[in-house]
């Protein structure tokens, strides 16, 4: 277990991998700008085809990364379920050889070109993975959020001004190893 954990913390000094189109976008067209209507395009509302924990951690990990961001008075990021889905998507395809951002660039292309209402053209991401065999999904949150706090990479992409919307998918493998991804954008 000692082992494990200082794997982990290994891992965590990975830098969150960042991507930035040319043109930002205009502040205001933000949804919590004034005049912004958050739901001009019909998008899920509730978390998609995932167990009730999965889908309890990673509406804890969406709460307490907006905890986070209240303390620098940064705009609360809305949860895009359809994110979340593609995030859960590489969250399952992880193992403790290949924690990585590979497919990066397909994961947000795929999120550009089917839901562009949220494409914000500044894109992040963040990966952690720990073992767990908590039941409590607020535990199992507040340990993946502190991670990504204790590192400077991840917690850049935490609290960028930038980012607007937030994914966040998890998985748990029959080996209790806890994956899980964050996409910002």
């Amino acid at each position: 277990m000692k082992r494990l954990s200082l794997l982990t913390l290994t891992m965590m000094l990975v830098l969150g991998c960042q991507r930035s189109d040319a043109n930002p976008v205009d502040a205001a067209a933000q949804p919590n700008a004034p005049g912004h209507e958050s739901s001009d395009f019909t998008r899920l509302t509730a978390c998609y085809d995932a167990d009730e924990w999965t889908c309890a951690v990673e509406t804890e990990i969406v709460r307490l990364t907006n905890v986070k961001r209240a303390t620098s008075k940064l705009v609360k990021l809305d949860q895009v379920f359809e994110s979340s889905y593609i995030a859960r998507g590489h969250s399952k395809s992880m193992t403790p050889d290949n924690i990585s951002h590979n497919g990066f660039d397909q994961r947000f292309e795929t999120l550009q070109k089917e839901l562009p209402e949220v494409w914000r053209g500044r894109a992040g991401e963040n990966v952690a993975y720990f073992s767990s065999r908590s039941e409590d999904p607020e535990a199992v949150a507040a340990e993946l959020v502190k991670m990504w706090w204790n590192s400077k990479g991840h917690r850049d992409n935490m609290m960028n001004k930038d980012y607007v919307y937030i994914g966040v998918g998890i998985t748990r493998n029959s080996d209790n190893l806890v994956f899980a991804t964050q996409m910002f954008h």
